[in-house]
Formats: structure tokens, sequence, C-alpha cells
């Protein structure tokens, strides 16, 4: 113990002595550790915490899919449920609906995030509640539901943690809800949700229409089922679901259920990217390992009289790397506890650019987080410190007497760094060609300048009464369009890029192939003057008027993907369509009565589908979005006005519509704009390493060079070899990073759009920009060594 303090006390001395080389150490250090610490907190928060459920490898998430359709891992309809539910390896199913709700009783309602939830959903994730209880088998059925639970988030923020508001009521879509439990904090699914209440079955409903795919089914295994024995049981319930019900399920769409762990198919989209961020991080730390290597290089260098000096005084070698090692911990614990504060600080920065599914995680920098840095601290001192300190460790005694060693060890690190950089900016050279590619992409509408109001319409004034809703809708477009500045208004029951909305229905005059099952497409509910507000081009027939109102002749209007999927050349007006749940019609035949432009409503990275469009006034939705053409400045008196039509309903969101949209491009931007940054902080670093090793080669070789320009050799010539030693280093490194760049951009293709993973002008590019970069930190040195006086020099040796 004694050994190691004395270590200590002169690594901060010899620290202290050499400022320049301290700070340079700790900086790359702190930036490396740092990033690295902040990425890892989103990782655990988000892919590896604890999400508050019981018997976690038992847990799955049943899908069901339709190949025919190219529809993969969709919901499960309430009977398809109910089969699963009855099978012999399940011990325990639920099913859940994410949505939101108005949060009344105040003054002004409120929306809030809620979720419907069945009594066995908790059962069978093992929640157990802080307060009070989970709901009881009896409250999933209607006239029993008027019960709610609510997520100790809300207890504590709303409520403030009153323990007695168990047993309280709470207005929830106007309807008195009494708390009958506190979920824990530690608890998540998918979102977080601050209130769940029971669906309120009826019969009807869970033995209705097999093609309602809209409902989270997970299920809990017995002990000893493994997930392959419960695939294939449930792939054998599938051909006899199938068999049984040939109406909803015959034809090539080849319906089938699917099973996968609960975790991975929660947090699926989001796994990718994350790793692949750490990944990056990972590299950035590696680069900045291999700067501060470098640096002890030169500095055990510096030192190599005084370390054979203490060998000779009998210091073993073991002694001598335990020094060296003591002060390359000594670095790192600094590096790692500045660069945590960097990662505390610029956590909210990070987290703001991403995607909801993430910073719903309550990411934060805590014990879990502080253990990796520290580790990462050690791991770091061990990869940068080892090798400086066995290569100046040397028993050679004489050899550093003499002079110092030529830096090939050096000059190896940096051609590493190199290849390391080039990955990382091939990396996000690809993502930035292929956002480009996404952002070039035609949307189908032009969402500059719109405003978007979304209100999702509950409670016994509006529940099951469609002319209720109707009302108010259109007195809200009308209300809204009497605002000075507004151009236009139109509305809309799913805003472009925000989600999707199938639904069943026949074509009169299109017959089907032997087998194929009726169409099944996006379907929207729009309100007069949505078209025009968006500016999706009327291109043939006309668009719903004040006249197409539930007494009208029913109709609607279709897309340009609609026409070319049933219609190829010919002219769609008058053709009729009809929807249908089950084996029930919904309405009469609908008449087409105009086309439109195609819109990418999926998301603008993938391709427009085949649509139609029904009048507001015909269907009645429970949710619409009102857009305005308007400044945006007129959001507050957006939500006045719609206010004063019902108070209780709360306004779920205003925003300009851009905002709306470029939201579905989050899962893009958040892993673009980091690699990008890591990217540029490998490429400077890099170049540093480029130019201390440079620098260093030309302190070591200064009596070379006085010689050679002694005998004759100009500054050109001394010139050319300097750059040239320096960037036949970077080459080599940059021909390393190209074929690992190649290689793993594979990882990379599912996140490309319009961009392939060998794109030869991404790699060109990258491989230009870094030649330039190497050529820049190269220069200074060499130009120092060119300008060497060979008298001076030679008279200074």
């Amino acid at each position: 113990m004694d050994a190691l303090l004395g270590d200590l006390r002169y690594a901060i001395r010899g620290l202290r002595r050499t400022p320049a080389f301290t700070v340079s150490a700790v900086l790359a250090l702190a930036l490396g550790i740092g990033a690295t610490t902040a990425i890892f907190s989103v990782v655990h928060a988000a892919l590896l915490r604890s999400l508050g459920w019981t018997a976690e490898a038992r847990l799955l998430a049943v899908r069901v899919s339709y190949p025919g359709h190219g529809l993969y891992d969709i919901g499960c309809s309430l009977p398809e449920y109910q089969d699963v539910r009855a099978m012999p390896f399940v011990e325990a199913a639920g099913v859940h609906q994410s949505g939101t709700s108005a949060l009344q009783g105040s003054e002004v309602a409120e929306r809030v995030q809620s979720a419907n939830a069945s009594s066995t959903f908790f059962e069978a994730l093992g929640v157990v509640p802080l307060y009070g209880r989970i709901f009881t088998a009896s409250e999933d059925l209607q006239g029993n539901d008027g019960v709610a639970l609510v997520g100790e988030s809300a207890w504590r923020k709303r409520y403030g943690a009153d323990p007695a508001l168990i047993g309280r009521s709470i207005t929830i879509d106007g309807a008195p809800r009494t708390v009958v439990g506190i979920l824990p904090g530690s608890f998540r699914y998918g979102n977080v949700e601050d209130f769940y209440i029971p669906f309120g079955f009826t019969p009807t409903q869970l033995n209705e229409t097999r093609t309602n795919h809209g409902f989270d089914v997970v299920l809990r295994l017995r002990p000893g089922i493994s997930l392959e024995q419960a695939r294939a049981q449930i792939a054998t319930l599938s051909i006899g679901i199938r068999a049984a019900h040939p109406e909803s399920y015959s034809g090539p769409a080849g319906w089938r259920f699917s099973l996968a762990p609960l975790r991975q198919q929660l947090l699926g989209k989001t796994r990718e990217p994350l790793l692949l961020l750490f990944g990056a991080v990972v590299l950035v730390l590696l680069i900045a390992c291999g700067n501060v290597a470098n640096l002890l290089l030169a500095r055990a260098a510096a030192r190599g009289r005084e370390l054979a000096v203490r060998a000779a005084l009998g210091a073993g070698r073991g002694r001598i790397v335990q020094q060296l090692l003591t002060e390359s911990v000594l670095l790192a614990v600094i590096g790692a506890a500045l660069g945590v504060a960097a990662a505390h600080w610029g956590l909210e920065a990070l987290l703001s650019t991403a995607p909801e599914s993430i910073r719903g995680a309550q990411v934060r920098i805590d014990r879990t987080v502080l253990g990796f840095a520290a580790a990462a601290a050690m791991g770091t001192a061990l990869v940068f410190g080892l090798l400086p300190a066995l290569r100046a460790s040397r028993s050679d005694l004489v050899h550093p007497l003499k002079t110092t060693p030529h830096h090939r060890l050096g000059a190896a690190l940096v051609a590493a760094q190199v290849a390391l950089s080039i990955v990382l900016l091939a990396s996000a050279g690809l993502l930035l060609r292929s956002f480009a590619q996404v952002l070039q992409a035609p949307a189908g509408f032009e969402s500059e300048g719109v405003l978007a109001a979304t209100v999702s319409l509950a409670g016994p004034a509006y529940d099951d009464h469609d002319d209720a809703r109707i009302r108010y809708f259109t007195e809200a477009i009308k209300a809204v369009s009497a605002l000075p500045g507004v151009d236009s208004v139109g509305a809309v029951d799913v805003l472009p890029s925000t989600g999707s909305n199938d639904r069943s229905y026949e074509i009169e005059s299109y017959q089907p192939r032997p087998g194929e099952p009726q169409p099944e497409n996006q379907f929207h509910a729009t309100g007069k003057g949505y078209f025009q507000t968006l500016r999706i081009p009327l291109l043939n027939g006309r668009d719903f008027a004040d006249s197409d109102d539930a007494r009208a002749a029913e109709v609607a209007v279709v897309n340009q993907a609609w026409v070319r999927r049933y219609f190829p050349g010919r002219d769609p007006l008058g053709q009729r369509l009809r929807l249908f749940v089950g084996k029930s019609h919904i309405g009469g035949w609908r008449t087409v009565i105009g086309v439109v432009g195609d819109v990418r409503e999926l998301g603008v990275d993938k391709p427009a589908p085949a649509s139609f469009f029904l009048p507001l006034a015909q269907l009645s939705p429970p949710q619409m979005s009102l857009v305005v053409r308007a400044p945006a400045a007129i959001g507050p008196r957006v939500q006045e006005v719609l206010a004063r039509l019902d108070a209780s309903q709360p306004v779920d969101r205003i925003a300009p519509l851009r905002e709306v949209t470029d939201a579905s491009l989050a899962q893009r931007r958040f892993p673009l704009q980091l690699l990008g940054a890591f990217a540029g902080l490998a490429l400077f670093l890099s170049a540093l390493g480029i130019y201390g090793v440079t620098s260093y080669s030309v302190s070591q070789r200064t009596r070379e060079i006085a010689l050679r320009m002694a005998v004759g050799a100009t500054e050109q010539r001394v010139l050319r070899m300097v750059l040239g030693s320096a960037l036949r280093t970077a080459g080599i490194g940059a021909s390393i990073g190209i074929a690992a760049a190649l290689f793993f951009a594979r990882i990379l293709s599912s996140m490309l759009f319009g961009v392939s993973a060998a794109d030869p002008l991404t790699y060109l590019s990258v491989v230009a920009l870094f030649g330039l970069i190497a050529l820049a930190a190269s220069a200074l040195p060499a130009l120092r060594a060119s300008r060497t006086n060979p008298m001076t020099a030679l008279r200074a040796e």
C-alpha cells in the first residue's frame, strides 16, 4: 500500500510538471468516456433496465401476419385473443390498447396518456401495485368498469403522492371512475401511461369480427414450456382457426399467429439504432485511447533516461510498469470524472432529438451508469497505458541512455485510429445520404404553413352518438375558418405520416382472384377542405361538398395508387365500394366521385398505399385532426375556439404540421445526428493523432534531416519526405478502414433508404475528406522540418 501511495504522489507531481500533456490526455479521455457514458445511460434505460415485469423470460407478445398482403406483426382481434388464451401452454394472457383520455373535474380538461387493459394483462405481466389492487375479472365487463389505475409518476405529480387517492373518484372521458390502485414507477409497457381503465367489454365485442386487429396481446408461458414448443403449438392453432373461419382467413393472404419475446417486440425498433450508436461511441473511445497512448509513448521516450537510471538503481520491470500504469489510471479517473459531468450536462440536449420511445424511458445517470463509467475508466487505463508502459520498461539500460527509439508503435496506433474513423465517417455518410433521399422523396402534400389540432371526443355525450360527433367537428371547422388570417381548414382522422388505418371493404366491379380476400386498404374520414388545405391535387372528378352529409348518397374519393391497383387504365369515377366488418356491411354502396394525388401516409420513406377517403358527415369518427392553413401564431386562438365548443374535450395537440410529420423521421434523425457528431469527434482526434505522431517523428529525426539538407536535400524534398511518411500511415489506415466499413455497412442496410450500403460516392467522399484532413494535420510539422537550419541542428546535437 505504501508503494502504491508513493506511486500516486509521484504521478500527481509528474502530471503537474507537464500541464500540456495532462490537459491533452484528460481532454481526450473526457470526450471519449463522457460520450460513451451518455449513450450507455440511454441504452441502459431503454434496453436493459427492468420494466417492472415478473418472469420476463416467459413473457411473449402475440402478433398476427398476412404475408400475402405484406402485413407483418400487427395486432390481434378480440376473438383471436380468446383463442390464444385458451391454449394449454398459456399460464395467463391479457390485452392492452394505448390511447389518450380527457382528464376532467377541474376548470380546464386535460389530455393525458392512458390505456385500456384487461385484468389478465397485469396478471400476465406479474405487476404488483404500489398501493391498492389491480382490476378484477368482473371489472373487465361493461357495467362494472367504473374504476381506474394511476401510474406512480402521475400520482406524485398530480396528487402529491397522497395514499388517500385510493377510493377517490376521478373523471375520465366524462365518466366517474374510482381509483383502485397505484402502479409502481418501475412498470412500463411501451410509452409511459398515466392512467389505466378497463375495456368494459360486452359479450358482442368479445366475439366480434376477426378483422379488427387493434389489440396488443401478451401471454406468460407455463413453466417448462419453451418458446419453440409454444411456436409449434400456435402454428397448429393458426391452421385450425383458418379452417374454422374461412370467411375471415381464406385466400393467399396466409394469415397466421407469431410469437416473440415481449421485451424484444416492444423495443425492437429502438434496439438497432441504439446498439449502433453504442458501438460507434466505443470506437470513439478507442480512438481517444490511441491518442493518449501516443502521448504516453512520447512522454516515455522523453523520460527514457530517467527510467533507465531507475532500472540501473534496482527498480524491476514490474515496478516501473506499476508506476507508469498508476499515471494512466490517474489520467483515466480524472477523465472519467469530467466525462460523467459532461454526460450529465449534455443528456438533456441528447434526448431533445430522440424519438418518443427513448424520451419516455426515464434516462438518467444512476448507480449502474456510474459503475459503467468507472469500469470504462479502468478499462481505458489498461488499453492506452499498458503498451507504452511495457515498451518504456524494457530491460535495455544502455540504448535509452544513448538515444530515443523510433516511434513505430505510434504510427501503428495512428493507422488504427484512421481505420476506426473511416468506419464512423462512412457510416455517418451513408445515413446522411439516406436521410437526404428521404427528404427529397415527394410527400404528396404541403405541410409548410399548416397548423394541426387533434381532438379525441369521448364521454357520455359522444359515445355511440354519431350526430354529436359530426356536429362538433362540423362546427369546429366552421368556427376556425372564421378566424382572421385563416386561408382554409380541413380535417382528417389520421394525419399523414403518423399512423395507419386499414379497413376491409369490397369493390362492386372488382373480381378478386380465386381465394383472394376482399381488399383491405388505408381509409380516412375527411372534412371538406382537407385536400385543398394540404394542397393534395384533385386529378379527376370532384371534392367532397357540404351536401355530402348523412342524408345524401354515400360517396368516396380515392387516390392514384388505388386506381393503379384496381382499375389500371380505366376511369374509376362511378365505381362503387362498400365497407364491412366480418360478414356485416357498414352502410350501403359508396360511389367514387373523385381521384386525388398519392400521399406517403405511412411515412415519407415508405411508398404511398392505396387509399380511399370518406366524408366526415357520413362516418362520424371519434378522433379528428383539424388542419389549418394560417400563420403559426393563430394556435392559441384555435384552442380558444375549440374550448368554447366544449370545454370538457381538451385538444390533444396543437402544433405546426411540419413538426408533426417530422416526428416520423425521429427514428432516422436521431442516430444520424449522433453518429455524425461521433464521426466529427473521431475525425478531430485522428487529426490530432496524425499531427502528434508527425511532430514527434520530425523531432526525433532532426539530426537525419539536418544531414540530408547539409548534403544537398532541398526544402521541397524534405517536405515530400515528411508528408509522404504521414500520408502513408494515413493511407494504410484508410485502406483498412474502407474494408471494415464495407463489412460493417451491412448492419446499416435496414436503416438505409434509396442508398446502397456500398454506395461509391459516400466512400470516395469519405476518403477525399480524410485525405484533406490528414494533409492539413501533417502539413505544419512538415513545413517546420523543411525549414530546419542544418548548422544549428547539428551544433545542438
